[in-house]
Order: C-alpha cells, then sequence, then structure tokens
C-alpha cells in the first residue's frame, strides 16, 4: 500500500508526455489532476477492501506523476528566457504549501475521524482548485505552432510578450520520439538526467517517507512530533525561494549540483543527530536544500529537449525518478536492520552526490532560448 501512489506516478510519468505531445500540455494537465482529485475523494465511499484502496491510490499516483512534468513543460513554453527559471521554480514551491496542507489537514482530522475522511478532504481541494484554474491556464504557443495553428499561438505569445519560433509542423510518432533522446546529440543528456531524477527521487521518498518514523523513534509524544514535522516541511519553502531567486543569476547546473550534494551532506549530518533539536536542525536544512534541488530540476529538465519531444523527455525523466522513488522506501527498513538510521541516511548521502556529479553533464541555458528545429 505504501508504495501504491509511486507506483501510479510511474505510470502516469510514462504515458502524459506522449499523450501532451499529441493533444496538448493543458489538456493532459487538466485531465490528470482531475483524476488525482476524484480518486482521493472516492476513498471516502470505498469498502475497506485492500485492493480497492490500492487501486485508487494507483490512480492519484497516475494523475500526480503525470501532471507534474507537463505542467513544468507549459510554464517553460509560456516564460522569456531570462524569466523561465523563476517562473518554474515558482511553480515548484507550490509543492511545499501542498505538502503543509495535506499535513494539517491530517494533523486536524485524523484525531477527530480517520484517515479516509483526511484522504478525501485532501481530494475536495484539489478538485476545486483545479476547476478555478482551468480558464485561467493558456495553451502553448509553441504547442499550437508544432499542429498549424499559429495565429491563435501569436495571439498568446503576444500577451505574455514571447516570440514565436519558426518550427516544423510535425508529430514524430513514439518510435521516433525515443530514437530522438537517445540519439548521439542527446544521449549523455538524457541518461544524465535519468540518474539525476532517480537519484533525487530515490532520496526525497526514503527520506521523507520514514522522517516522522525516525522522529517518532526518539519517543517523544504524537502532538510534539508532528510539531517538529510540521518545522521540517516549512523550511522547504524558503528552499525553494532560493532556487527562484538564484537559476536565473548563477545558472541551472551549478545550482542543481550544489544543493544536491548539500542536501547529501545534511542527511549524512541528520544520520549522526544525537538528540530531537539536533535532527529538527538538520531535517530542516535537508528539506531547505532537497526541495530547493527540485525546483532547480524542474526548470533544468524541459530544456533540454525541442517542443516536439519535450513533453516525453521530460515525463521519461521523471519516470525514472519515479522508479527511485518506489524503491528508497523499500530500502530504509534493510538498511535500518544493518545499521539502523545511521546506515539509511548515510546511504541517501552518497545517493544525492551522485545525482549532484551527474547534474553537471547537461545542457545550462540560463537566459537563452530552448532549443527547436527551425521550420
Amino acid at each position: 500500500m505504501a508504495a501504491s501512489t509511486t507506483i501510479g506516478m510511474l505510470i502516469g510519468a510514462l504515458i502524459s508526455g506522449p499523450i501532451a505531445d499529441r493533444i496538448g500540455r493543458k489538456k493532459t494537465s487538466i485531465v490528470l489532476s482531475l483524476l488525482a482529485a476524484i480518486s482521493n475523494i472516492l476513498v471516502l465511499v470505498s469498502p475497506a477492501n485492500f485492493t480497492l484502496i490500492f487501486t485508487l491510490r494507483v490512480m492519484v499516483g497516475v494523475g500526480v506523476g503525470g501532471f507534474l512534468p507537463i505542467l513544468a513543460a507549459l510554464v517553460s513554453e509560456l516564460s522569456k528566457p531570462e524569466e523561465r527559471g523563476k517562473n518554474i521554480c515558482f511553480l515548484e514551491s507550490f509543492w511545499a504549501y501542498g505538502w503543509l496542507v495535506a499535513l494539517i489537514i491530517t494533523w486536524i482530522i485524523i484525531s477527530r475521524a480517520n484517515w479516509q475522511l483526511a484522504m478525501t478532504t485532501t481530494g475536495i481541494v484539489a478538485l476545486i482548485l483545479t476547476i478555478l484554474a482551468y480558464p485561467l491556464i493558456p495553451k502553448s504557443p509553441r504547442y499550437l505552432v508544432l499542429i498549424g495553428r499559429r495565429s491563435e499561438a501569436e495571439r498568446i505569445a503576444h500577451s505574455y510578450g514571447l516570440k514565436v519560433p519558426e518550427l516544423k509542423s510535425m508529430k514524430p510518432n513514439l518510435h521516433e520520439q525515443i530514437s530522438i533522446l537517445l540519439s548521439p546529440e542527446n544521449r549523455i543528456v538524457t541518461i544524465a538526467l535519468w540518474v539525476v531524477w532517480f537519484t533525487i527521487a530515490m532520496g526525497y521518498y526514503g527520506i521523507f517517507i520514514w522522517l516522522p518514523k525516525s522522529v517518532l523513534a526518539t519517543k517523544i509524544p504524537l502532538v510534539k512530533s508532528f510539531k517538529y514535522l510540521a518545522v521540517m516541511t516549512l523550511a522547504q519553502i524558503p528552499g525553494y525561494y532560493s532556487a527562484v531567486l538564484l537559476v536565473e543569476k548563477i545558472g541551472r547546473k551549478p545550482i542543481l549540483s550544489t544543493y544536491l550534494a548539500l542536501t547529501g551532506l545534511s542527511s549524512f549530518m541528520y544520520a549522526r543527530a544525537a538528540n530531537i533539536n539536533e535532527m529538527m536542525l538538520w531535517g530542516s536544512i535537508l528539506s531547505f536544500f532537497d526541495l530547493g534541488s527540485w525546483a532547480a530540476l524542474y526548470t533544468f529538465t524541459p530544456e533540454q529537449y525541442p517542443t516536439y519531444t519535450r513533453g516525453i523527455g521530460s515525463s521519461w525523466a521523471s519516470a525514472m525518478g519515479r522508479i527511485g522513488a518506489i524503491l528508497g522506501p523499500y530500502i530504509v527498513p534493510i538498511l535500518i536492520s544493518m545499521g539502523e538510521w545511521f546506515l539509511a541516511f548515510t546511504f541517501f548521502a552518497v545517493v544525492h552526490m551522485v545525482g549532484a556529479a551527474s547534474a553537471l553533464l547537461g545542457r545550462e541555458l540560463k537566459g537563452k532560448e530552448m532549443p527547436e528545429i527551425a521550420g
């Protein structure tokens, strides 16, 4: 059951890119967001059946794992080169607000009702926000040019102060897209991206799914543990905004690589923490740099590919992350049995260092137009 959502996120990431490259970024994102919200709502009226609840959790994962990389691709295509990194990092900062709202909802409702009501409440919140957002989200001008709707693309681009690139009107099939991702000019970039996504997601889900358990291992009361976790979660928000400020000043690669390395260092220091105060300190620093890394990665990823493969390039990199997200939490109990919490968090420190090195192999496109094939 713990792996159900991440299994769904893997499926969502695998299918959303090819779909978005076919039917558009906005439509794909909205449909997948609705799928996630409605699946969460249905938990409340479902019988206490493992298979049914597992299936609903997988469907939530399909929605979330699918729309995350596509939203980043959409925002990148709606941004000026000098603002693209800032806009995507700002977009990703709302992940931290979502975590915080979910934590508060769980904290309040579980003490009064049950986990099904808590999950349904988060689904209702997500459904309302998706419906309100739909009319405000524009279509991608680059995608519209790609499918031959240039006049509509120019109208949207003008409202955002964008230039409409000259693009070949083309829709390569899945086999052609895979060949492009692994072509000689893209192979190193693609593999490096897959490694970064795998390591950051393995570390993130391995750490944060088990973080409450590691706090409770200190034998502090449940209510107090929620307060500590809330402080660590709040530390994610300035981490995101530091990335907002720095990706356009310093660049994507140096910020992504540095933040991943500092996440690794923080994980190691968390492993060495001797008491709850040290755990909260290093857990907060870990949250700061880990979530800042995510913001930089979502900026970095869609920039590596042209429009006709941007969806699949972004989503399949994310899919590699979902594989890491599935494996990470399962590795923790094995490592704890071998060397307690110290070995588990030290392992994730090394994992993040591997990701930091791999991030240096991508293309740096700070202040530049994203790559395209001219028409």
